[in-house]
């Protein structure tokens, strides 16, 4: 069906107004470009330079070299041309009739000089676009005839045309006839319906108000996950851009036929962004799924289950232990585990009724779980498994009323779908955003699903212990289940049908998982809901009334225990800040030196052992039998290895939340920041970031000349009988050896110094490759320290060294006297080494003796090998503001896996396929790396801010933790100081199968764009 698109065209100059533009196209490349440079501008601009002059470019001047962009040039009558790093037309004009146009599609790139062409690219060569450049100036040259035209990519700027919403309301009231006429049908061909909440469904229990309580606890004190920041963003950014955008990567393209659960946050957005808000959906869906559970899955796993206490109990542990470290953020597994728990109760419930209304319902909610994540095709597992039996019903129906009126309503139930997915976007439109998708990456072959079991047991975040461990005990259910069914045909106890079909679901999940194109381990999150379910199963499955019931118990705890030594092998890891404070983080579980795997390990041990002896106590034929279990108390002794292991797992969990929050009570942490939303309107981690103010204006001055002499107070050392040497040179004075204060080469540290600083503004040493001695030391002068007023003030010097190196930096503190400045404190900074590139070193003024009124830097590079070097700058004592206040209203880019702890900050916006600049960008520095696929190579902002301004850091430190790493803000100064484009829009009516032709071809996700 055909939609509204928005058009956009940039067009230049605006008015007489030549002032260069900055312009970043989101998807990188022009739909179409165009220019026309009249002669007479040629000409005149020509004259009057004395070099190069530039006519138009795409990229400013300060980026020719990388080779992105087009740019044109004339020199002395000769027109020289550029076109993605390559030089494409040198050509001489004419006198007169020398008009210069440019034209570009993705078909052809064409440079024409009074009509005949000079370079013609044919494919899709495109230079990058992020602006307007040029040096013609309005005032002294001719502009009449001067014309620049860029059609920024806008296919995905669309909404529904009345036709299309008529025919979309129409198939939704089409399916609720079809859905009635179901319901009648089913009343007179099947049994009687059961009421939609059986008698006592609403009434809670103690354990669903614990599991209610933790879902509820765990949105304040629970971690972020990687994507959240990615999520949200997409949601905030929706309205302005016009449609969900995928705003951090893919170069913009829409995120259907996958998102719309993300509108759901889009609509949430317009109250609060705050992140307890925002996990809101996250708790609601966990309650849902637990009522599902225990409502509708485990009755129809049998009698026995469904009175069984423990085993509600066993099934609430393990349900905690995969929703917590899975599906609290933002990501979409839970809405495919709740999905899928929808479809396998349908199918039960169709099955049990005989009724069809429960099939047309369950494929209704695969579908749109399937539209919300690729993940969600684990919801058409239930029909897959039951597919026999669903025959059946459907084969047994249709002889009384004809396949028509059976299978029509199905369609429309599993079609449906459609109208969500292609809501505001066409057939077209989504092709190529998927094409585009699957180019970039990461897209992954069902082949290569070992990788998302080789990142489970990974040193991350992604192969932490709370991750590992509900994986590996579905596993040890499944296949325990497995080898009981297969063993004695059913599952004592256990409806045979409802039991067989939980296993072979469980079993084709982990099947279509692998379908999936990427391998995350959040994926595993949908199976939170049918992990519960098996736990129950299984506690049924290996509980046992028979003398043997001792033996199967031990046997399967030696199993559980042996799990959770396998999970507690990985770190106590989670994503960006929420590791901060958490014990154990980076490393496995350890108890008073013992690694906590060990120690489970023996454990299991112990219980093998036991299973052992019970096993040959059984085959003893002397050994009477003793009394029969009762099959309630052997469910409940099956049951509490479950409860046991399992609660300790999740109360695990919540500790090293509570620690984190415990250890980070003087700085930050996510919980702590979550808990303020609620008593206050806090901007989480923004508001404990410390910003500098004007760092190069903060620099402290060197006290005169004649107070420079340090008083010497070395006491004499009583010489050695029969030394011949003399005691050595230990001057305290000033001194510069092997140091330098200008760039040996580019890779000198001192040739990009830090915060923007320059060498002329800042004072700065380096060790970096001196070729007259491979070690040096640097002791500067005195500065001066102010003495008033030091509560919450900073000595701060900016340091750079590698690691491992005979490199060390020490500050030293005085006090000045008649006799000259007298040493009374030093402080190692660094030793040996650094993190290898340049840090800010701070030392709170408030800890120095009052006397202290002065302070110098001193440093040692004692390494002979050309990698070894340090770097300093001179001290600086700055005041400061917070990251809210210094920011406030502006537009920010922010890195996605930090976006979700800043609740107060403006992401940079996008609107006609044109993005916002912004004035900041704030990084998660190295707390999480994962920011960088945003760049170049993946099509997100990172490839096109690059291009458009230079990004220096802002010295900045975290409360309470001045050395511990929280992000970095860079301050964006552009290349070019160019103004906002000037933009015509407009509006058309596109059929779905209508495109502007391909997007871009070149990128594949791990080379540079051109």
């Amino acid at each position: 069906m055909p939609v509204v698109q928005d058009t956009a065209r940039i067009v230049w100059p605006n008015g007489n107004d030549t002032q260069s533009v900055n312009a970043p196209l989101t998807g990188y490349w022009a739909q179409e470009l165009r220019a026309d440079i009249p002669c007479a501008t040629v000409l005149s601009l020509d004259e009057r330079s004395s070099g190069p002059a530039l006519l138009f470019a795409t990229v400013p001047e300060a980026r020719f070299d990388e080779g992105a962009g087009m740019h044109l040039q004339i020199d002395n009558g000769t027109l020289i041309a550029s076109n993605r790093a390559q030089q494409v037309a040198r050509q001489p004009l004419p006198p007169e009739g020398c008009d210069i146009r440019i034209t570009s599609d993705v078909h052809r790139t064409e440079l024409t000089v009074a009509g005949t062409p000079i370079y013609t690219g044919q494919g899709d060569v495109r230079p990058r676009v992020v602006g307007i450049y040029t040096e013609i100036d309005e005032t002294k040259d001719e502009v009449d005839g001067l014309d620049v035209s860029i059609t920024p990519d806008t296919r995905y700027q669309s909404s529904p045309t009345g036709w299309k919403i008529a025919v979309g309301a129409l198939g939704v009231a089409a399916l609720i006839g079809c859905l009635i006429v179901v319901n009648r049908m089913d009343r007179r061909g099947a049994r009687r319906a059961p009421r939609w909440a059986p008698v006592g469904w609403w009434k809670l229990t103690k354990r669903d108000a614990t599991v209610f309580a933790a879902l509820g606890a765990w949105v304040f004190i629970g971690p972020v996950t990687s994507d959240d920041g990615y999520i949200l963003t997409m949601a905030r950014v929706t309205e302005d851009a016009g449609y969900l955008p995928n705003y951090h990567r893919w170069f913009g393209v829409a995120e259907a036929p996958f998102g719309w659960f993300y509108h759901v946050y889009q609509l949430m957005g317009h109250v609060s962004v705050a992140p307890p808000w925002i996990r809101l959906p996250a708790f609601v869906l966990g309650v849902v799924s637990w009522l599902l559970i225990s409502r509708e899955v485990m009755p129809r796993l049998g009698k026995l289950v469904r009175t069984s206490r423990a085993a509600g109990w066993a099934a609430a542990a393990v349900f905690l232990v995969w929703w917590l470290p899975f599906n609290t953020g933002t990501r979409p597994e839970p809405v495919a585990a709740v999905g899928s728990l929808i479809a396998l109760c349908a199918v039960e419930r169709a099955l049990v009724t005989r009724r069809l209304l429960p099939v047309c319902l369950g494929l209704l909610a695969a579908a749109l779980t399937l539209a919300a994540t690729p993940t969600g095709l684990i919801a058409v597992a239930p029909f897959l498994v039951a597919g026999r039996p669903l025959f059946q019903l459907l084969r047994q129906r249709a002889r009384t009323v004809g396949w028509l009126p059976v299978l029509a309503p199905i369609l429309g139930a599993g079609l449906l779908v459609l109208v969500v997915v292609f809501a505001d976007q066409t057939l077209a439109s989504v092709q190529e955003a998927t094409r585009l998708r699957a180019q970039v990456g990461p897209n992954l072959s069902w082949f290569e699903e070992l990788s998302r079991y080789q990142l489970l047991f990974s040193n991350s975040a992604d192969g932490s212990a709370a991750r590992r461990f509900p994986v590996l005990l579905l596993l040890l259910c499944t296949g325990a289940c497995l080898v009981v069914l297969l063993r004695r045909g059913r599952i004592q106890g256990a409806a045979l049908g409802p039991s067989r079909r939980l296993i072979g679901t469980v079993a084709l999940f982990f099947l279509l998982l692998a379908l999936t194109p990427t391998k995350w381990t959040h994926h595993f999150g949908a199976f939170a809901a049918v992990g519960a379910a098996m736990a129950a199963l299984t506690a049924l499955a290996t509980s046992s009334t028979v003398l043997r019931s001792n033996r199967n118990r031990a046997a399967f705890l030696a199993g559980l225990l042996v799990v959770a030594a396998l999970a507690m092998t990985g770190p106590n890891s989670y994503w960006f800040v929420s590791n901060l404070g958490v014990p154990w983080a980076g490393v496995a579980p350890s108890i008073g030196g013992f690694a906590l795997s060990n120690i489970l390990l023996i454990a299991a041990g112990i219980a093998a052992v036991v299973a052992f002896i019970e096993n040959v106590r059984a085959q003893r034929s002397d050994l009477l039998p003793g009394a029969q279990e009762r099959r309630g108390y052997s469910l409940k002794m099956a049951s509490v290895s479950f409860v046991v292991v399992c609660g300790l797992v999740a109360a695990g969990e919540f500790a090293s939340m509570t620690m984190a929050i415990y250890q980070q009570r003087d700085s930050y942490s996510l919980g702590a920041a979550n808990i303020d939303h609620v008593f206050g309107s806090g901007c989480n981690l923004s508001d404990h970031v410390m910003v500098e103010n004007e760092p190069v204006s903060s620099m402290l001055t060197e006290l005169p000349s004649d107070q420079q002499n340090t008083v010497d107070e070395k006491k004499e050392q009583p010489q050695q009988e029969n030394n011949p040497l003399p005691p050595p040179e230990e001057d305290n004075g000033r001194v510069q050896t092997g140091f330098r204060t200008e760039p040996a080469d580019p890779e000198d540290p001192i040739d990009e110094p830090p915060h923007g600083f320059t060498r002329d503004a800042v004072r700065m040493w380096s060790s970096y490759r001196n070729p007259d001695t491979p070690v040096g030391k640097l002791r500067t002068n005195w500065y001066s320290v102010p003495r008033e007023n030091r509560e919450g003030r900073q000595a701060v010097i900016s340091v750079a060294s590698p690691p491992f190196k005979a490199t060390r930096v020490v500050m030293e503190w005085g006090q000045i006297t008649d006799e000259g400045v007298k040493v009374v404190r030093t402080n190692q900074v660094y030793g040996p080494g650094g993190p290898g590139f340049w840090q800010d070193v701070r030392f709170n003024l408030r800890d120095l003796p009052p006397e202290v009124d002065a302070m110098r830097i001193f440093a040692a590079d004692d390494d002979f090998t050309e990698d070894g070097w340090v770097a300093v700058t001179g001290p600086r004592v700055p005041t400061f503001t917070t990251l809210t206040e210094r920011i406030g209203k502006t537009p920010v880019y922010i890195d996605w896996p930090a976006s979700f702890v800043y609740p107060c900050l403006n992401p940079m916006k996008m609107r006609d396929g044109i993005a916002e600049l912004p004035k900041y960008r704030i990084t998660a520095g190295a707390l999480a790396f994962e920011g960088d696929v945003g760049g170049n190579a993946g099509g997100g902002p990172n490839g096109f801010l690059e291009e458009v301004a230079e990004q220096p850091d802002v010295p900045s430190y975290l409360i309470g933790q001045p050395d511990q790493s929280w992000g970095q803000l860079k301050q964006l100064e552009p290349y070019t100081n160019g103004r906002k484009p000037t933009v015509i829009h407009g509006s058309e009516v596109r059929p779905g199968w209508w495109s502007p032709g391909p997007g871009p071809e070149q990128p594949d996700g791990r080379q540079p764009t051109r």
